[in-house]
């Protein structure tokens, strides 16, 4: 089975999505990201992905206070990322009802960061991997790494991470579809669960990830945002087509 989680995006408290990562080049969707979190619940969702991007501009979590709502009223399991870069963020937003955080700036940043904490709060980390042309991105994808996806890929597992999500951000809110050849160039290289992301555009992607899954039995799940929000994708359908 694929999960096919929907993303809640939040800035200055509304749901929004950027087009490749551009602050500048936003979409409000909705004013009331409550709503939004039953909305995909009522339809089906397990999990959330939330990204706190006020928190990835600034360094540090800016809208715990709202997750924390959803979490409270939808009572899901939240993947949080945006601005989670110490130890005590991490144990701040798991103290939150957070089930996993999603991490990138710290890591990349700090090669012994990893190991610096014990392995049962590792196990509660989700590493993304977002890279544009090859190039490993950190600081809200406002700044390039000196990494390649392998060798951000080598650092992560052999940090004892479980779990990556990976992002072409050139395609990213674009709905162009996603960077199937980076994907399985990732898959083929890494005994780590993989969570795809970036471009999903129509059911025939979802389609199209499970042919994947069914090569590369380490796709675990795909993360869908625009799509869903455009009316391009329904996420019933999405669930049922990846089962």
């Amino acid at each position: 089975m694929l999960t096919v989680t929907p993303a809640i995006d939040l800035r200055n408290g509304n749901v929004v999505r950027l087009y490749r990562g551009l602050y500048n080049e936003e979409t409000i969707y909705s004013k009331n990201p409550l709503d939004i979190a039953m909305q995909w619940k009522e339809n089906g969702a397990q999990i959330l992905h939330i990204i706190d991007l006020d928190g990835a501009f600034f360094g540090q979590l800016k809208n715990l206070d709202v997750v924390k709502k959803i979490i409270k009223k939808c009572k899901l399991k939240v993947h949080l990322g945006g601005g989670i870069r110490t130890k005590k963020a991490i144990e701040e937003a798991i103290s939150a009802g957070v089930h996993k955080v999603i991490m990138s700036t710290r890591i990349f940043q700090d090669k012994s960061f990893l190991f610096g904490i014990k392995q049962s709060l590792r196990d509660k980390i989700i590493v993304s991997i977002d890279s544009k042309e090859g190039i490993v991105l950190d600081k809200g994808w406002r700044a390039q790494t000196r990494l390649s996806v392998k060798e951000a890929l080598e650092i992560v597992e052999g940090a004892g991470i479980k779990t990556c999500v990976v992002t072409d951000i050139a395609l990213d809110g674009t709905l162009m579809g996603p960077n199937v050849g980076l994907l399985e160039e990732i898959l083929s290289s890494t005994k780590m669960k993989i969570i795809a992301a970036g471009g999903m555009s129509s059911i025939e992607d979802v389609k199209a990830m499970r042919q994947i899954q069914r090569k590369y039995v380490n796709l675990c799940g795909v993360i869908i945002g625009k799509a869903l929000y455009e009316g391009k994708i329904n996420l019933k359908e999405a669930i049922d087509c990846a089962k």
